[in-house]
């Protein structure tokens, strides 16, 4: 099922139940939800705001509030589930106006779905951190290329990107600028000659260590620019 909300605010329930009990979930995904420009709150009593299971999209300006009680838990990334086997659970963040407090992949996984993953497709936006429940059944698929996080996300961070310590104290997350061909640059020094044509001039951008040979068969320019090539030594 897909549903989508957008354009208002959601308030978890700020009281307990009447057996004095907490409010644990907010809003639980099992299918496709999107959230676009949304004021997602979270109440006193609240332990997770959203627990996913399916695929969640934020868009717009959505923000989305940790719990204010236990775990303090914005969105859960949670694949268990005994009904749709196998599903994978994922969050996908692609605005920079939205915002989301702690993310916990859960990893725990079951039976059913050992060959689910946890999923992350976030390319942009404010996120607090991202934790894990300290399980490891099911494995995690991370797909970070860029946003601003509380907590450097290093773990889950590909060697194409870099962790950028801000001057607030933040991290930002960005592509790896290792050479440039005109105003074109490259995650790699193999990357940029593969990609230079006869004539160029490929320019390289930070100091880089090589784990094997870079061929390059063409007439081209290499610009050290200063920097320094060096070979690894594993």
């Amino acid at each position: 099922s897909k549903l989508e909300v957008k354009n208002g605010t959601v308030v978890c329930s700020n009281m307990a139940n009447d057996k004095g009990g907490n409010v644990k979930v907010g809003m639980a995904n099992y299918g496709t939800l999107t959230l676009t420009d949304v004021d997602f709150q979270s109440g006193d009593y609240v332990l997770y705001t959203i627990n996913n299971r399916g695929a969640l999209t934020l868009s717009g300006t959505t923000k989305v509030e940790s719990g204010k009680a236990g775990s303090k838990i914005a969105i859960t990334n949670d694949p268990y589930n005994y009904y749709y086997t196998n599903f994978d659970a994922s969050l996908t963040i692609d605005s920079e106006s939205v915002s989301v407090g702690k993310v916990q992949l859960e990893r725990y996984g079951n039976s059913q779905n050992k060959d689910a993953k946890v999923v992350l497709n976030i390319s942009a936006g404010a996120i607090g951190e991202i934790v894990e429940d300290g399980k490891t059944v099911v494995s995690v698929q991370s797909n970070i290329t860029g946003g601003i996080f509380k907590n450097a996300p290093t773990k889950y961070v590909s060697d194409e990107y870099t962790v950028i310590t801000n001057a607030d104290g933040t991290y930002t997350v960005s592509e790896k600028k290792v050479a440039q061909i005109g105003e074109t640059t490259y995650t790699s020094l193999k990357k940029a000659i593969e990609a230079a044509k006869d004539g160029e001039t490929v320019k390289l951008l930070k100091d880089v260590v090589l784990d094997s040979a870079v061929i390059a068969d063409k007439s081209m320019t290499l610009d050290l620019n200063g920097k320094k090539i060096s070979l690894s030594e594993s």
